[in-house]
This record gives structure tokens, sequence and C-alpha cells, in this order.
């Protein structure tokens, strides 16, 4: 009786030991975004993304996501948009979102904007996930043509199991302006999961190349 104990408690252990272990991986995005500027309220923007993992080497994601911004001040912005998805799988994944974005000026060279983001992720027939995604940005302006940036970004979950946080993101990049409409963003992404079962962490590299019309 007392192995069969014994046994028990170390089949339970491993499989809470297995529920908590981290899923570790690394992955390469490619992006490319259009801006079109109608007026000085208004900007149109479309964004592709190529995302592929390196460990271990698979498809990703590839994203399509159209949005609109409306400026009502140099410092107050609400957006809105929409995202589809074709993911590992190869099954259509949706996103609807809205933002509102303040920036502002801490001295001569450095500028910080806050945005708040709700969103809305749904597979027809399978899921429907909600999210605040507060992000907080900072960046220095080096020279007429080079900006380096961070950003920090938590992911709360709402409604599902209670409100919680369950995701986090730390990056920082270079933005290089090659002209006025021409641009390319380099930069290094930490994404961290947590409060799940089986939490992803994945260290990124990304490149963006931008064009405003």
């Amino acid at each position: 009786m007392s192995k069969k104990l014994f046994l028990l408690l170390v089949l339970a252990f491993y499989c809470s030991s297995l529920q908590a272990q981290d899923i570790t991986g690394s992955g390469v995005w490619f992006g490319n975004d259009l801006k079109y500027l109608p007026s000085k309220k208004i900007d149109i923007n479309f964004s592709c993304e190529y995302r592929e993992v390196v460990t271990p080497p698979q498809f990703g994601a590839l994203l399509f996501e159209p949005s609109l911004d409306y400026n009502f001040s140099k410092h107050l912005t609400l957006s809105a948009g929409y995202r589809f998805d074709i993911r590992q799988d190869y099954l259509f994944r949706h996103r609807s979102f809205a933002d509102i974005s303040y920036d502002a000026k801490l001295v001569k060279k450095i500028s910080a904007t806050f945005r708040m983001r709700y969103q809305k992720d749904f597979q027809i027939g399978e899921f429907n996930d909600n999210y605040l995604r507060p992000k907080l940005s900072v960046k220095y302006k080096l020279s007429k043509k080079i900006s380096p940036f961070v950003y920090g970004e938590i992911f709360y979950h709402l409604w599902f199991k209670g409100n919680q946080f369950d995701d986090i993101r730390i990056s920082g990049g270079i933005n290089y302006d090659f002209t006025k409409k021409y641009s390319v963003k380099l930069y290094y992404l930490n994404d961290k999961e947590f409060n799940v079962s089986f939490p992803l962490t994945q260290s990124v590299i990304g490149i963006s190349f931008g064009e405003d019309f």
C-alpha cells in the first residue's frame, strides 16, 4: 500500500511539474507597414506580417491588418482596426480592436506614448477572447534619421476564469528613416506568458519596412 501511495505521489508531482514548466521558442518576424494621409486628422494604415518559428523551424503566422487613426490633436489619437490571421494550423482567426493613445514629449529628444487597447480575438465556432493591453513606449531622437526605442506591454484577459494578467512583452529596437516617406524598424522582442497551464516564452528578432503616401 505504501509503495502504491508513493508512486501516486511521484506521478502527481510529475504531472504538476509538467503544467508549471515553460515552453521556450524563438522566431523571426517580417513586416510591411503602409500609411496613407488623406488629411491632418485621418491616417489610413495597412500592415502585413509574416512570422517564422525558428525553434523548431516551422510556419508561424501570416497577418493582414487594416486600421484607421483619428488625430484629435498632436497628442491624442483614437484608432480602430481589424486583423485577419492564418496560423500554424492553417485555420483563420480574426481580431477587432480599438485604441486610445497619448503622446508626450518628456525632454527635448525623448518622447513617450501610452496606448490602451481593447481587442476581441475569435475563431468562428471555436473561441472568443477579450483583452485589455496597456502599452508604454519611450523613443529617443538620436538624429534626424535614427530613433532608438523601448516599450513594455501587458495583456489583461477579460472574462476568462476571472479577469487576470497572462502575458507580458518587452521590446527594444531602432527606427531608421531613409527619407520622409520610407523607413525601416529593427527590434528584439521577448514575449512571456504566465498564469496559464503551459506558458510560452518567445524571443523574436523582427524587421519592418514603412512607407507613407
